[in-house]
């Protein structure tokens, strides 16, 4: 029942106080984050015996972090995709009557980043037996949804609906990687933070406060937009995250390499 709750409240709020032609607009930002989102449920049930394996100190604490950097790496491209690009993606990828979704799409993308790079935490507090944790987190949210949900939707629209859920996300997150500090040690929260928002956010801000990002939205086609937008990210990730790819290739090398 709570976990219904959770994740259709917000449409029987948007619906009630909005109409369906606003819910249709914040069902579009809902379900795109959603169906970015299913490629966790597969990546679950492999990190739960995954992680089973792992010695509980070192080795599963350098997993967690290596596996929350990459997740937050390629989620993180969808979030830039639709803030930079704004109107011109949405109406390239929906048509022009979906235009109004534009904003709430915009703020569902950051909830996926955020949303996708916590996930991590689900199984480690499964392993250690503190689901008690994942129920405290779902039971916050829903009521911050509702309570905070109902007085941002009547001053911010659909958009206050989504500001709130990202609030909500966004307590998950730092909730998240405390509980798992607790149980593993020696974890920087502030670390965690930077390595999930620093490529997106310096991308974003870095096209936006440009005349390049006029240029992408306005002056280009999108898919030469996508790939200007795709070519940024992926120099920025190198940049900021260089020593981890580095590590990642000697580790992949010693895997491959035949044990004598």
């Amino acid at each position: 029942l709570l976990v219904y709750l959770y994740w259709n409240v917000d449409y029987y709020i948007v619906e009630s106080l909005l109409g369906t032609t606003a819910l249709g607009f914040y069902w579009l930002g809902f379900q795109m984050s959603h169906y970015l989102l299913q490629a966790r449920v597969s990546l679950m049930a492999v990190m739960l015996p995954g992680y089973a394996k792992l010695d509980p100190g070192e080795q599963l604490r350098t997993g967690y972090v290596l596996m929350t950097t990459g997740t937050a790496l390629a989620y993180g491209l969808p979030t830039v995709l639709f803030l930079v690009l704004g109107d011109s993606l949405v109406f390239w990828l929906f048509g022009e009557k979906w235009l109004p979704a534009t904003g709430v799409i915009q703020i569902f993308s950051v909830v996926v980043l955020l949303r996708g790079a916590s996930s991590f935490w689900e199984p480690i507090m499964l392993i250690h037996r503190k689901s008690n944790s994942l129920f405290l987190a779902s039971c916050i949210n829903a009521v911050t949804i509702v309570g905070l949900g109902l007085i941002a939707i009547q001053h911010y629209g659909i958009e206050g609906m989504a500001f709130v859920v990202l609030f909500a996300v966004g307590f998950t997150t730092l909730f998240s990687f405390h509980r798992v500090k607790s149980v593993l040690g020696e974890l920087s929260v502030s670390r965690l933070c930077l390595r999930i928002v620093t490529v997106p956010a310096l991308v974003s801000a870095g096209w936006l406060v440009s005349s390049g990002g006029d240029w992408l939205r306005t002056g280009t086609q999108p898919i030469i937009g996508c790939l200007c937008v795709l070519l940024s990210y992926a120099t920025a990730a190198y940049l900021v995250h260089r020593k981890a790819f580095h590590e990642w290739r000697l580790d992949a090398r010693a895997e491959a390499r035949p044990h004598d």
